[in-house]
């Protein structure tokens, strides 16, 4: 154990310790484990170890894309080899987030045990299921040439006993856990106009203590092993998020981080400023401390948020544009008198918008332009 950091034991007395950039459990009996990983994936019963493992200390600058090996399940080989594991008795994950803001949560109740051990970051590469892929992996070349580093990992222990498939219900309960707190926090995808249900590249490792007396059937919401896996993996998300990249209820608080899916940026309301305010003094710091006057404002927020919810309920398909259109235009005239700004004539077409585009579009650009007009009032 040289050189190598004890963190502490996990509640199926497991050793979890920090070497090499990387989080390594320690097996101190037999464990069932169900692995999304290509080293050692799916269901075993026979593994000694499972890391979580990060590059981000010594990331390029294009991210963390230079493979150990020609193959996936060859370069989390390599890692296990670098961890001085067994790579047939391990299986592991990677990520760009450091390890010493890996967030760990214990749930208990009765003699059920669940321990969320996360790490987390969706700032650049957050994604909601369905989005554009990037990669197609039968042709091997890239679709979308984006930042790709952003991981949300988890490595779940629980101290009971149970079927194979309830241990991959297990980790359905946990993944959907990782999705509400996304949706708790408004993360946003960065390949959609879409909230976020994930990142491109998430993984999980579910560990259960087949040595345990207590023997439990399901895993789902309806049970308390379900709650206590969704309590465990939703605050240690949220915890794990908060400490990579400031993700947090205060951050997430403000419109361009709610809003930036639709193009609510600071870098759009300045164009759109430039634009309508030529002779203006607010440029650099004078602009920017006026912007996050207003992008931080509580009810201009929650009127945002509202005409936002309406933008995505008809991409959704739930209402049409028409009841969209006029509903927000009314929510919008309001907004405007009550901020003591002028009444814009057709908001869904002023003369900053280059139609033809998307109806989402066409509904966002009246929020930009009212951002633009309360930077320029702000004093």
């Amino acid at each position: 154990m040289e050189n190598r950091n004890k963190l502490f034991d996990t509640i199926l007395g497991d050793t979890a310790y920090l070497y090499n950039d990387a989080v390594v459990v320690s097996f101190n009996g037999q464990r069932g484990v169900a692995s999304t990983s290509v080293l050692n994936g799916g269901y075993r019963n026979d593994l000694k170890f499972a890391y979580n493992q990060s590059c981000g200390k010594n990331k390029p600058k294009e991210g963390c894309h230079k493979m150990k090996a020609d193959t996936l399940e060859g370069h989390y080989t390599v890692i296990a080899r670098e961890l001085e594991l067994d790579p047939t008795l391990t299986t592991g994950m990677g990520t760009a987030a450091l390890m010493e803001n890996m967030a760990t949560i214990t749930k208990e109740h009765g003699p059920l045990k669940v321990m969320a051990m996360v790490t987390a970051g969706i700032d650049v590469n957050g994604g909601r299921a369905g989005d554009p892929a990037g990669y197609d992996e039968l042709e091997k070349k890239h679709l979308i040439h984006k930042e790709t580093s952003g991981t949300i990992n988890m490595i779940v222990s629980i101290n009971a006993n149970m079927p194979e498939g309830t241990l991959f219900r297990a980790m359905m309960t946990a993944t959907e856990a990782k999705t509400a707190a996304l949706q708790e926090l408004m993360g946003n995808s960065c390949y959609s106009t879409g909230l976020a249900t994930g990142s491109g590249t998430d993984s999980v490792i579910m560990i259960n203590d087949l040595e345990s007396e207590t023997y439990v059937n399901s895993a789902g919401k309806h049970n308390i092993l379900g709650e206590l896996i969704g309590t465990a993996v939703k605050e240690a998300v949220k915890e794990a998020l908060d400490k990579e990249t400031g993700m947090n209820t205060t951050r997430q608080s403000r419109i361009s981080f709610q809003a930036k899916r639709y193009g609510i940026t600071s870098d759009k309301v300045k164009m759109y400023h430039s634009h309508m305010f030529p002779e203006s003094t607010k440029v650099e710091q004078k602009f920017d401390e006026a912007f996050f006057a207003v992008d931080s404002d509580k009810k201009l927020l929650a009127s945002f948020a509202a005409i936002i919810h309406l933008i995505d309920q008809q991409q959704w398909g739930l209402l049409d544009e028409r009841t969209v259109h006029d509903i927000a235009g009314k929510y919008l005239s309001d907004l405007r008198e009550a901020r003591g700004l002028k009444p814009m004539k057709g908001h869904s077409k002023d003369k900053h918008n280059l139609a033809p585009r998307p109806f989402w579009e066409a509904m966002v650009s009246p929020l930009i332009v009212i951002m633009a007009e309360l930077v320029e009032k702000e004093n």
